[in-house]
Parts: structure tokens; C-alpha cells; sequence
């Protein structure tokens, strides 16, 4: 499961877990609900909504 292989690690932080996540779910497009819910942890974590507002615009761009 690749987002139990993410997490269970020590070599990300958890911002960067985050943002692995963020792009996964993005990119798979279609789930909004888990992809709203990551946004907000990534809050949690540390991420500004301006930054987090740049990195789905880039994903979006490049999908």
C-alpha cells in the first residue's frame, strides 16, 4: 500500500509525506473527499494555504 510505505518510514518529514500524498491523490484525480482531507493535514503540518494553492495549480499543469 503505497501511502503505508510513505508513512511508516523515517526518511520524510511529515510535510513532505504530505505533499507526496497531495500529488498521488491529485493526480488520480476523482477523489476530492481524501484530497480535501490531506489538504487540511498538510495545514497541520506546517504548509500555508498560498503554498499549497501553488502546488495543486502546478500539479494541474503538468497532468
Amino acid at each position: 500500500h503505497l501511502f503505508a510505505d510513505i508513512f511508516e518510514r523515517d526518511v520524510l518529514t511529515y510535510k513532505q509525506r504530505e505533499l507526496v500524498t497531495i500529488s498521488v491523490i491529485a493526480s488520480l484525480g476523482a477523489l476530492e473527499p481524501m484530497l480535501t482531507s490531506h489538504l487540511n493535514l498538510s495545514l497541520n503540518v506546517g504548509w500555508q494555504p498560498v503554498q499549497l494553492h501553488y502546488f495543486i495549480t502546478t500539479i494541474e499543469c503538468t497532468a
